[in-house]
Parts: structure tokens; sequence; C-alpha cells
């Protein structure tokens, strides 16, 4: 009975062990065939950029002030109205004959008008070329400063109204040139001895004709150099020996009369 009993234990026990074997193949073959379900995508839509139109670099900087107007044809406005980003128009008239006419100045013709009829517009070039020291031209371009230093009015051809118009150019020249020595001088506060050099100023002016470059006129003027001072002191004696005393430099008022007198009359 007992070994029967155990035949029948062994049995039962063979066919667990064949239900979990079946279990378990048929959850490996199920996960061999099961997984992830495939996706189907659609073809991406074009990714649409979106671009701003490029502004001309010409209009970023707005339209052109009555100067870049006026060097862009030549034509020049001497009005003195005070301009919101400083100056005036009578400057920038003044600065564009500068740098119009200073070839002139060294002999070169260039721009202008024959030099006929009986009036002669002319540009004022100096005492320096470049335009920032232009001081005579300035002093054309502010009528009360030009009164104030000539005592007349601007005339109307020293202040041409366009570059076309030109037919001379003044240039004009400053120099300081030896003087007479105000002798030896003892400084008093460290008693330094030396020599107490002058110079005086003197403005050479040239006209041209603006479209030839040829010269029709020179002459030079000076001013007396300063005074001798009694003693060495101050600003007459700082630094070391020799010391240097230096003269004023004539400006239009000077000139005044040699200039005007070309603007009108027979060609020269």
């Amino acid at each position: 009975m007992t070994k029967k009993r155990g035949w029948v234990v062994a049995g039962a026990v063979f066919v667990a062990l064949v239900a979990v074997f079946y279990v378990i193949g048929g959850m490996n073959q199920t996960g061999e065939t099961a997984g992830p379900t495939p996706t189907t995508s659609s073809p991406a839509a074009p990714t649409t950029v979106a671009t701003t139109p490029q502004t001309p670099a010409s209009s970023l900087t707005g339209p052109p002030t009555s100067s870049q107007a006026s060097a862009r044809n030549g034509s020049l406005d001497w009005s003195e109205d005070l301009l919101e980003a400083g100056g005036t128009p009578a400057l920038d008239a003044a600065t564009s004959l500068v740098e119009t006419f200073v070839p002139v100045c060294r002999g070169t013709g260039g721009e202008g008008a024959p030099y006929a009829g009986s009036v002669h517009p002319m540009a004022l070039v100096g005492p320096s070329e470049d335009s920032s020291g232009n001081q005579w031209g300035h002093t054309v371009a502010q009528a009360d400063q030009f009164r104030a230093e000539t005592g007349h009015s601007v005339p109307a051809a020293l202040r041409p109204r366009s570059t076309s118009q030109v037919q001379l150019v003044t240039c004009v020249t400053e120099r300081l040139v030896p003087a007479p020595s105000c002798g030896t001088y003892t400084r008093g506060s460290d008693g330094a001895s030396g020599e107490l050099r002058r110079t005086k100023g003197t403005v050479t002016v040239r006209v041209r004709i603006a479209t030839t470059g040829a010269l029709i006129g020179q002459r030079t003027f000076d001013r007396s150099p300063p005074s001798c001072p009694t003693t060495a002191s101050g600003p007459v004696a700082s630094g070391e020996p020799p010391w240097m005393l230096d003269g004023q430099t004539p400006g239009l008022a000077e000139a005044y009369s040699f200039v005007t007198a070309l603007l009108t009359g027979s060609p020269r």
C-alpha cells in the first residue's frame, strides 16, 4: 500500500512539472512575438522661418542734413541759424570751401569758375590747411564777428553760393619770426639768469586763381613784437632760460583792404 502511494505522488509531481514548463514556454513564445507596436510617422511638415526684411543702410541714417546735401551738389548755405547738433550751415560752408580748395593753395588748379567778369567770388583757406584751423573762413561765416574784427559787413563775394562759382582762393600762412631780444634778466624767485627772446607774428596772404592755381597777388602783414617787461617773473620766465616772449599774429582786419580789393574789377 505504501509503495502504491509513492507512485501516485511521483506521478502528481511529474504532471505538475509538465504544466509549469508548458506555462513558461507559452510565456516565452508570447514575449518573443509581442513587442512595441510600430508607429508610422508622417513626413515632417517643413518649418517656416520668419525673416525680417533688411532695411537699406541709407534709410537708417535718415534724410541728409543741409550740410551733407550741400557737399553732394556743391551748393553752400550761409545761414547762421544754430543747428541742433551744434554749429551752423555757414560754418559748414566755410569748411566745405577749405576741403575743396586746399590744392589750389599748393599751386594746383581745380574746381571753380573762370577768372572773368567784374565780381570775383572768393574762398578763404587758412591760416591752417586743416578745416578746424580755418579761422579766417570761420570769421566770414559769422557776420557779427566779421564786423567786430574788421568794422565792415561781410562782402557777398566772400560767401559764394556754390563751389562752382569760386574764381579766387585766398591762402593764409602764419609765422612767428625772431624780433630783437629783450636782453638778459635775473629771475627773482631763484636767481636764475638768462636771455629773454621775442618773436613777432606775421601772416602772408596769397591770392590764386581757383581753376589754374596761378598767383595774382601776395602780401605779408606783421604786428609789432610784445614789449619787454621790467622784470623776469611769472609765465614770462617759467622753465629754464632762454625764455621766449611770443607776439600775436595779424588777422583778417589787417588784410581786409588787400583781400576785398581783389573781389571786384577787371581780372589781373
